[in-house]
């Protein structure tokens, strides 16, 4: 099974790209031109070969049609935000699926070198949040989240396309998809711990990509990690709020919303009510704090010492001080390693 997507990866198994040309058919439908390239296949704009319907045409390589969830690709979901699914079939050589065909971006390129207006922002995030909510409910989950598989209509309206195909890349160390160029267009700044692990698909991974996604189009890249702020880089009145959020959303799995819908509720009270709940306040503040509690402890340790003792302990009270030091580190959740650094710096100041 490893050799078997390691090989669809590298080499592209299954259907020749080079068999498709416009005018060709696939289905019912006629082929008009490719617009988009990716790991699992080519996208092309079709019109049906009867109703005048014109689709988006995601057409799969043979072998990466064992690997996606029937029932996840063919939803039944109807939300203004979700991409709806018109018809196709997995068993059709080649394997094909059917979507509405939207006039627009991916929000990859409508984000490219600018900096939306927080209430722009703010919208488009809310309508993906929106439909991810809707999917939750419906008990579907994306698990591949990421700009390119948000459409943004020329209407500015944001839409959610290619649900279902996270469970084939979660785990098996296939980072996303690929560009017209052949470079990766990475997941991964998107992924979850968990999924990135390997382990089993859950509404939370969805709520982990949110949160990267809404630092991003706030600030225009994704963030290094959980310790970067949005208060630090955001000019807003609500940067508190907005980076509540995002520590909520991509804390550890159990501390995140537990699905889209709590989330859909703290974005919806920042536009109209301009706060957040005091449940991801105070959670955040909470994480924060921890996040922070070895650079605090070492200042404070550092601060009293000198202001008390001049620098000047003898023996006893250093070792004192530094098994108490050590309690309370580990009792805080420190691990050895942590207590022990702090110990060494704390050292220096011995006069």
């Amino acid at each position: 099974m490893v050799f078997r997507i390691c090989a669809l990866y590298f080499l592209g198994a299954g259907m020749k790209t080079g068999e498709l040309k416009p005018g060709g058919r696939v289905g019912e439908y006629v082929l008009k031109e490719r617009i988009g390239e990716g790991l699992f296949g080519e996208v092309w704009k079709a019109v049906h070969e009867t109703r005048n319907l014109t689709v988006a045409l995601k057409i799969m390589k043979e072998d990466a049609a064992s690997l996606v969830s029937e029932e996840q690709v063919f939803h039944r979901m109807t939300h203004d935000s979700i991409v709806r699914i018109v018809g196709g079939s997995l068993s059709h050589k080649p394997p094909y699926i059917a979507m509405e065909f939207i006039e627009g971006v991916s929000l990859r390129v409508y984000l490219k070198n600018k900096v939306l207006p927080v209430p722009v922002t703010l919208e488009i995030f809310r309508e993906v949040v929106g439909g991810i909510e809707h999917a939750h409910a419906g008990g579907h989950i994306h698990g591949n989240l990421k700009p390119e598989n948000i459409l943004v209509t020329k209407a500015v309206r944001a839409k959610v396309c290619d649900f279902g195909f996270g469970r084939a890349l979660a785990g098996r160390g296939m980072p996303g998809s690929r560009s017209s160029s052949g470079g990766i267009i990475g997941a991964l700044d998107y992924m979850s711990p968990e999924q990135m692990r390997g382990e089993g698909a859950d509404k939370r991974d969805d709520v982990y990509s949110l949160g990267r996604l809404l630092f991003e189009v706030l600030t225009g890249h994704v963030p290094a990690g959980i310790d970067e702020t949005l208060t630090s880089q955001l000019d807003s009145s609500v940067a508190a709020d907005f980076d509540a959020i995002y520590v909520r959303c991509c804390a550890e799995r159990e501390s995140r919303y537990e699905d889209a819908a709590g989330l859909l509720e703290d974005v919806s009270s920042i536009i109209e009510n301009g706060h957040i709940s005091l449940e991801t306040a105070r959670m955040a503040a909470k994480r924060r704090s921890e996040k922070r509690a070895p650079e605090l402890a070492l200042q404070n340790a550092v601060r009293d010492f000198v202001e008390d003792s001049g620098g000047r302990w003898d023996d006893e009270q250093w070792v004192e001080f530094l098994m108490s030091l050590y309690e309370k580190g580990l009792a805080a959740g420190w691990s050895q390693e942590q207590v022990a650094q702090l110990a060494k710096e704390i050292m220096k100041y011995e006069g």
